[in-house]
């Protein structure tokens, strides 16, 4: 299993190298963990027209087990040779907890996110953003959780590149 995170501020860049990086597999996915949200309809829109026929993207909900099911079922058959940019795995969080059916502490959210990983063999890109805000803390906990769990050696951290 191969993951890495790219943590930055927005339009910084980090989907179109992670883009780049992704070509060279068979099948790839992007999951848009925000589409209800205007800001983020206009950025999966703009994804979509600069990508290739090879790309799927997937529109989450804010029903995280039925997103997770939606996530294993589009993808499983495709593996391993796929790749999937899982982008806003953050706002993805905070959003769950502020309007979502199911209200989850950083921990328990990074274990489902280590569940979905675990359960697809496939190259891994988180894209997030960082906001300096007080949940910010929460987005660290969540990703040294699935750092430590899964053995991510690839952190680029865009604020500082």
């Amino acid at each position: 299993m191969n993951i890495e995170f790219h943590i930055g501020p927005r339009n910084c860049g980090k989907s179109v190298f992670v883009e780049q990086k992704m070509e060279n597999f068979n099948k790839l996915f992007y999951i848009a963990t925000l589409p209800q949200f205007k800001i983020y309809t206009n950025t999966i829109i703009s994804h979509r027209k600069r990508r290739s026929q090879k790309w799927t993207t997937i529109e989450l909900s804010f029903n995280l087990e039925e997103d997770i099911h939606n996530i294993k079922k589009q993808i499983y058959e495709f593996c391993p040779n796929c790749a999937i940019l899982l982008d806003g795995l953050w706002t993805w969080y905070v959003f769950q907890n502020k309007i979502g059916n199911t209200k989850i502490n950083a921990l328990a959210f990074a274990d489902f996110i280590i569940e979905i990983v675990n359960s697809l063999n496939a190259k891994w890109f988180f894209v997030d953003i960082c906001n300096q805000t007080k949940t910010e803390n929460d987005l660290y906990a969540i990703h040294n959780k699935i750092i430590e769990k899964l053995n991510i050696n690839t952190i680029i951290d865009w604020r500082y590149e």
